[in-house]
């Protein structure tokens, strides 16, 4: 926390979870799966006040987008160039939710989850549980 406030880098302990779904996928259902996931982890939540304390909050919030690079000439190579931003974009603890979830369609069958999300949420051992 300490290293994120000093240097100014949104991106210095945002990771990303990468998950390919070779499938027609539904994306509402997948929405409200997620804000369930997000109501019954309540770290999932959280927020960080400007003490740095976490806030949590009875109203779910999500930060979930979805996208179709289908109709692109080369969708993989947008969407890699989008994975890489997303990463380079980080979490502002002042300003930005914690984590977001990107749906990124290639075509018909191919779609990916990507998960961006601080480090303070959680460790490689609890990700696991939400996952």
């Amino acid at each position: 926390l300490y290293h994120c406030h000093m240097r100014d880098m949104p991106s210095l302990y945002a990771t990303q979870v990468e998950i390919l779904i070779e499938k027609e996928l539904n994306i509402l259902l997948l929405q409200s799966a997620w804000q369930q996931t997000v109501a019954d982890h309540k770290i999932l939540n959280a927020s960080l006040n400007a003490n740095n304390d976490f806030v949590f909050s009875n109203k779910i919030s999500l930060d979930f987008n979805y996208f179709s690079f289908e109709k692109d000439d080369d969708p993989l190579f947008k969407y890699l160039k989008f994975k890489e931003s997303d990463l380079l974009r980080g979490i502002n603890l002042k300003t930005d939710k914690l984590h977001r979830m990107n749906i990124i369609k290639i075509n018909q069958e191919k779609f990916y989850i990507l998960w961006t999300h601080h480090h303070l949420l959680f460790d490689a051992s609890s990700f696991t549980k939400i996952i």
